[in-house]
């Protein structure tokens, strides 16, 4: 598991596994990851002993998967707006 608080790090892990914690116990403002569903958000001490006490595999991140052929998409976007 990886554990962070708001970090733009845990996107990018969150792009290839399914296992990050958002930790944020005194949240202000809230977190991306959390919104898009990109990592798992926490809020108190208890919800975060349990998910680290969760010894399931780690699964690939379905998040991270709908990127996949973005280069793609993006050159041929821009290839058919130039043209």
């Amino acid at each position: 598991k990886i554990v962070g608080m708001g970090s733009m790090l845990l996107l990018e892990a969150a792009a290839r596994r399914g296992d990050i914690l958002a930790y944020r116990p005194n949240e202000r403002v809230p977190f991306v990851g959390v919104e898009t569903g990109a990592v798992r958000g926490l809020s108190d001490l208890e919800a975060l002993r349990a998910a680290l006490d969760d010894r399931s595999r780690p699964t690939p991140s379905a998040w991270g998967a709908s990127f996949k052929g973005s280069r793609e998409r993006i050159a041929r976007f821009l290839a058919e707006s130039m043209a």
